[in-house]
């Protein structure tokens, strides 16, 4: 998506055949951050109404800060950060959104979570408008890389980044050194 997106102001030059594919790549890129940025919003009205705050990590906040516009930054989740005090009242909301866990062996402060009649691939080859999508629920910034090797982090300065108002409801985004 973003090469064509290069392609559209004038960045870059592709012969017919590619610019074709190219703009297919884009038009599917744009259609998916509406419909992703629709869920978010959702997600995010949805924790409000329980008034659980939520730190947008990676894709849900570069596509938007980094990104000349978020449909050329291809996404298969939406990765939100709540408290761990907010972790319980965050999986009752997405269940009750439709949302089922689909990765229990995840870490205690880390599950992905997806909408089970949402689970068929319709294309490997690009970031397909109707691909499944899933929301991964982190309580920690904490990352494990292989068994027995994690990176930790001072999750404090988390929930005191900028706040966001792209969304139906702001959102906090990680500030830095955090983001980095």
């Amino acid at each position: 998506p973003l090469l064509d997106y290069w392609c559209e102001t004038g960045r870059l030059r592709a012969a017919e055949a590619l610019a074709a594919l190219l703009a297919r790549h884009l038009d599917h890129g744009r259609r998916r951050a509406e419909r992703l940025e629709r869920e978010l919003g959702r997600l995010l009205a949805a924790f409000g109404g329980r008034g659980i705050e939520v730190v947008l990590l990676k894709g849900a906040h570069t596509a938007y800060e980094y990104f000349p516009e978020p449909g050329t930054r291809p996404m298969a989740d939406l990765d939100v950060l709540v408290s761990p005090a907010h972790l319980p009242a965050a999986r009752q909301v997405l269940g009750e959104l439709g949302f089922v866990a689909i990765n229990t062996e995840a870490l205690p402060h880390r599950s992905d979570w997806a909408r089970p009649d949402e689970r068929t691939v319709r294309s490997i080859e690009l970031d397909h408008v109707d691909n499944p999508w899933a929301i991964e629920l982190h309580a920690s910034l904490d990352r494990m890389y292989s068994p027995g090797v994690m990176a930790r982090f001072d999750d404090r300065g988390a929930f005191q980044g900028e706040m966001r108002r792209d969304f139906a409801r702001p959102a906090r985004v990680l500030p830095q050194p955090l983001l980095m």
